[in-house]
């Protein structure tokens, strides 16, 4: 029961620590994250999770550009920062039109959020300039 239980479990640990491993922003890193879990499949003796790593593995191979993926993060970091500004224009006209205090903090809360996401594509895209900085030397 216990072997059964890993078969389900590993998958989704796989998949989980790819996506949150920050060595995973560039191409070469996701080539070492997806290398990392072949390895582990490999020993787990799990044929279908290798199947499915090997796939992954060419795929990024064969099509991940780093240029893109720089693209990427830079356009998370500006719909972001857009969206900052959009909550605080919202915030502004709020307490322009003297709305309750219960809306404003709701408000308030709206920015607190979105300066948390702008903070998390801020550092996405810092994670990746050094990796890639790392990787070159």
């Amino acid at each position: 029961m216990k072997k059964q239980a890993i078969y389900w479990v590993l998958p989704l640990l796989l998949q989980f620590s790819f996506f949150a491993n920050a060595n995973n922003l560039t191409c070469l890193g996701k080539q070492e994250t997806i290398n990392n879990q072949i390895n582990i499949a490999e020993k787990m003796n799990n044929h279908h999770q290798l199947t499915g790593l090997k796939k992954a593995l060419d795929d990024v191979t064969t099509h991940c550009d780093n240029d893109k993926l720089k693209e990427k993060y830079q356009n998370k970091v500006k719909e972001k920062l857009a969206k900052l500004k959009e909550k605080q224009s919202d915030l502004h006209e709020a307490k322009l039109k003297g709305e309750a205090s219960s809306k404003i903090s709701k408000q308030e809360q709206k920015v607190r959020k979105a300066e948390k996401e702008l903070k998390k594509a801020q550092d996405q895209l810092n994670d990746f300039y050094q990796a890639l900085q790392q990787e070159s030397h």
